[in-house]
């Protein structure tokens, strides 16, 4: 439990101060994993979505994590007892070449091949989905959030268009730690 609240106030202190600070504070103690699942948790506090897209309140905030078992149970962990956009929070592991249930954020793991990336992100077109990922190059491709480690620190790049194109908004404390970054195709 002390280390989920730590993880929390690098990811918070990641948003509020620079990624210098956290990324520090990642490599001594914190495996990738468990910071991007913290990661994925806080950016809901930065991203807004349309009532109406939500649904009722009693429906849940549902996280989907393709590819990427350690990182949904990690998630899990981090999302206990927690709210989300004043929903009881679920996530959702999704295995390789399954379906993709109806969630209102997207992680897609590196190891999903770049055609299929691109598969997902436009079937995740027109849907209010925050779509996020950890491959090099995937706001480019038209993802909304890219999340990685590059030369030992924590790389944030957003992809403004393609979360707006989504009927999302995203907070401008967000947009000043992160890197803006345009899609080479139409998102």
């Amino acid at each position: 439990m002390v280390r989920q609240v730590c993880i929390r106030l690098i990811l918070l202190l990641l948003l509020l101060h620079g990624a210098n600070f956290a990324a520090e504070a990642a490599e001594r103690d914190f495996a990738p994993d468990q910071v991007k699942a913290v990661f994925l948790y806080n950016m809901t506090h930065f991203v807004t979505w349309p009532p109406n897209e939500l649904g009722l309140s009693d429906r849940p905030f549902t996280f989907c994590v393709l590819g990427n078992r350690d990182i949904a149970a990690m998630l899990t962990i981090v999302l206990e007892g927690e709210k989300v956009v004043g929903r009881d929070p679920v996530v959702v592991s999704v295995a390789k070449n399954k379906a993709i249930p109806p969630c209102q954020l997207l992680f897609i793991d590196q190891s999903i091949s770049e055609q299929e990336q691109a598969e997902i992100l436009a079937q995740m077109q027109g849907h209010a989905v925050l779509v996020t990922g950890d491959r090099e190059g995937f706001c480019e491709q038209g993802g909304g959030v890219f999340l990685g480690l590059q030369k030992n620190k924590i790389s944030l790049s957003i992809n403004k268009a393609a979360i707006e194109q989504q009927q999302l908004q995203v907070s401008s404390r967000l947009l000043q730690v992160a890197k803006v970054v345009s899609s080479r195709v139409a998102p």
